[in-house]
């Protein structure tokens, strides 16, 4: 059971760190739902806060094209997922 539950979480993370990588959204119900899916895993014992932790900086490693420092600190926690898209450009109106 623990290996089945490690193996989809790692495939989630995958999905949720490459969907950042190649620019496509990442909706709040895939972060929040693999948040949950997390801290279920952690009260039903199916891996330790540090296999998430490394799960986590596994995944975002293999699909960012650069690593931030401030991303795998903040992947350091027990079930947080930073949301870390890049700002969208800000176009000024032109009514007036």
């Amino acid at each position: 059971m623990k290996q089945i539950y490690q193996s989809q979480l790692q495939e989630r993370l995958e999905d949720y760190f490459k969907r950042y990588a190649d620019g496509l959204d990442v909706t709040p119900a895939m972060r929040f739902g693999t948040e949950g899916y997390i801290q279920a895993g952690l009260d039903l014992a199916l891996i330790t806060p540090e296999d998430v932790v490394a799960l986590k900086q596994q995944a975002y490693r293999q699909f960012s094209g650069s690593i931030d420092t401030a991303v795998l600190a903040a992947l350091s926690g027990d079930h947080y997922l930073p949301s870390i898209m890049k700002r969208a450009p800000v176009k000024p109106s032109t009514s007036g």
